[in-house]
């Protein structure tokens, strides 16, 4: 019952505050445009709420970590984008400071002089979280104490907000109202944590858990998924209000030693729009293990057959078609044991075949056909500050770091 209650005051104090309040009209002559403001260009825009979603354990927390590392020393983000030097401050982290935190800042090599746990102090000694909206205004207090607030992670952030049924449209907004107030206030980019939802909605932008006022409030919306084909993860832009919507990134949590936590390595640019990959994500079953998996297997099946039905095909134009059809690449190879498709090389260096039929099997090499290889051995810093003509660089895959070079030189 508690929930409920609380929601009603907050309604309740809500409604006497705009009781109090004057009108104001104010001719858009009066208002002077400016540029928007970026933490990191196209993906992270400061002075509101950034939400970074995905799967439980797949890695958003050692993203945003490398991320903040490199506000944390002022150091180019991953598409060679500038920020500058600043302080991070971290709220309500679900891991331990001591034994999960901190290794996790060393890994990402951050300044740790820079990067700041927020936590309310009891009378006690004991340490609680921040919670929202309740504890804006001492959320301020922490940001009034840094030298130069750049960024607050916010993790997670439906466990953030006290008395609030996440999945209540009208009480989510109201609850993040004065958070993304704050964020207005200060100029500081808030980047929050959320995990995908069990629906079966395949829309990216809205595949967090909880209300679509989560995603409504926010301005940009980054998800994170994995490629089962390479290995690799894969950071995509599902919403942007603010710009372009960015091209989907592909990294790896690298080993930085036994018992240690890992490190992020970018990779490249992958073709993919979140779209395509959270399609793929529900149509694998992984979110919810929804009963349309085996229609969406069935449908996939059907397709082959009909494509294969002539004779051997270009497994790379199969992957194009059935993209173009909707079938996501791992149902598709499912789809491929299904029907007994086998599949095969033509001549020395040829296209990989898939049939239904006799072909002999063979072993082929992995590889991913979505990620941009850089043509030249460039480093992102000689392309000029976003990449050749402005446009978003492409970064090299699987780069080498060079001994003794820190791996920003790389990329």
């Amino acid at each position: 019952m508690s929930a409920p209650v609380s929601s009603a005051l907050a309604l309740a104090n809500e409604r006497a505050e705009r009781a109090l309040s004057a009108v104001e009209v104010t001719p858009f002559s009066s208002i002077e445009a400016r540029p928007v403001d970026w933490l990191w260009r196209h993906r992270i825009p400061a002075g509101t709420l950034t939400l970074i979603e995905g799967a439980p354990g797949i890695g958003k927390s050692t993203v945003i970590f490398d991320l903040a590392a490199r506000v944390s020393r002022g150091q180019a983000f991953p598409d060679g984008s500038p920020t500058l030097a600043g302080d991070v401050l971290v709220v309500g982290p679900e891991d331990a400071a001591a034994t999960v935190l901190r290794p996790r800042l060393d890994a990402a090599d951050a300044d740790v002089t820079r990067v700041h746990l927020v936590e309310l102090r009891a009378p006690d000694g004991g340490a609680e979280p921040l919670l929202l909206p309740r504890d804006v205004e001492r959320l301020r207090e922490a940001i009034e104490r840094c030298e130069a607030p750049r960024l607050i992670y916010l993790d997670a952030l439906n466990d953030l907000l006290a008395g609030s049924r996440i999945n209540d449209d009208g009480e989510v907004r109201a609850a993040l109202r004065p958070l993304v107030r704050l964020a207005e206030d200060t100029g500081i980019a808030i980047v929050a944590t959320r995990h995908f939802g069990k629906s079966g909605n395949r829309h990216a932008g809205m595949a967090g858990l909880g209300s679509v006022g989560f995603g409504a409030v926010a301005r940009s919306i980054l998800q994170v998924y994995s490629d089962e084909e390479t290995g690799l993860l894969l950071l995509a832009g599902a919403k942007s209000n603010l710009g372009p919507t960015p091209a989907t990134l592909a990294f790896s949590l690298e080993s930085t030693g036994e018992d240690s936590p890992p490190r992020v390595e970018w990779h490249g640019v992958d073709e993919r729009s979140a779209h395509d990959l959270q399609r793929a994500y529900r149509d694998d079953g992984t979110a919810s293990g929804e009963s349309g998996t085996a229609g969406a297997l069935a449908e996939a099946s059907d397709w082959l057959r009909d494509e294969l039905a002539n004779g051997p095909k270009p497994k790379k134009d199969l992957l194009s078609a059935a993209r173009a059809e909707g079938i996501a690449a791992r149902t598709l190879e499912r789809a491929k044991t299904e029907v007994g498709a086998v599949h095969s090389r033509e001549g020395f260096g040829g296209p990989v075949l898939w049939s239904i039929g006799d072909a002999a099997p063979v072993t082929v090499p992995p590889y991913s056909p979505h990620i941009r290889q850089s043509r030249h051995s460039q480093n992102v810093a000689s392309m000029g500050e976003y990449g050749e003509n402005g446009a978003e660089p492409v970064l090299p895959l699987a780069a080498t770091k060079p001994a003794g070079e820190p791996w920003s030189a790389v990329i």
